[in-house]
């Protein structure tokens, strides 16, 4: 995904961060506030090791509605329970230096955005 201004803040990638984990390498660094962006199994892993790791606060941040969200419901339900967020209907519409802004999204009766 491209994300407009990325240079402005530590963007990681996930299955990079987990590898690492698994194989005893944890990121030299977590932010106090991380979002993750996606809604699949990958993402609910990741939010629930950077809180394991020190985080403050792991939000995820997804495009469409919890119903279309492809993770598994039992791993959506202990990531909140760990206290993790979750904001569905959204996608990062810039990074800014200290912040990510996002947009909310509309979805048709298929949970997908209308076209523009």
């Amino acid at each position: 995904m491209e994300i407009p201004a990325a240079d402005a803040t530590r963007i990681l990638e996930a299955t990079a961060l987990l590898h690492g984990m698994e194989d005893g390498e944890a990121p030299a660094r977590i932010g106090r506030r991380v979002a993750i962006y996606g809604g699949g199994n990958t993402a609910i892993d990741v939010a629930r090791t950077v809180k394991r790791l020190g985080a403050e606060e792991a939000c995820i941040i997804y495009r469409r509605s919890r119903a279309y969200m492809p993770a598994h419901d039992f791993e959506v339900r202990e990531a909140i329970d760990e206290g993790v967020q979750m904001r569905w209907l959204r996608t990062v519409q810039r990074v800014e230096p200290g912040r990510i802004v996002v947009e909310r999204m509309t979805v048709d009766e298929t949970a997908r955005p209308p076209d523009r």
